[in-house]
């Protein structure tokens, strides 16, 4: 990283590109390219990087941060003017079906009528 934060500049300079894709493969076969004696000043670099970061934030660890995807919470604005969640729409459309189901003795016609409600709902926040 630190080596491709460093030429990063350079490639696009000489090169002319903006494509990041290609401006990442570049660098990539220019650190391929480098010695292994080149390369270990990168490593100790890095091995400087990691333990600041340590220092600076002690109460961090990888292990408890990696992977953890926050759940996007969505908006919509109905014609009257008013926001409104997804999550809150969905919940209110679903929670009088499925209490009306629990009390119901035609439980599939009325899993159908809300399954239809639903498909419906989604066709019209898309």
């Amino acid at each position: 990283m630190l080596y491709r934060q460093e030429q990063r500049p350079n490639v696009v300079a000489q090169l002319n590109i903006r494509n990041s894709a290609i401006v990442n493969k570049v660098v990539g076969q220019m650190w391929k390219s480098l010695t292994k004696r080149q390369q270990r000043k990168y490593y100790e670099l890095a091995d400087a990087e990691k333990l600041l970061h340590a220092q600076q934030h002690p109460e961090w660890s990888c292990t408890e941060n990696y992977g953890k995807k926050r759940k996007r919470q969505r908006n919509k604005v109905n014609t009257d003017g008013q926001e409104h969640t997804l999550q809150a729409q969905m919940q209110d459309a679903t929670t009088p079906v499925h209490a009306a189901v629990d009390d119901s003795p035609h439980k599939s016609a009325m899993m159908l009528c809300a399954q239809t409600q639903l498909r419906v709902m989604l066709e019209l926040m898309v």
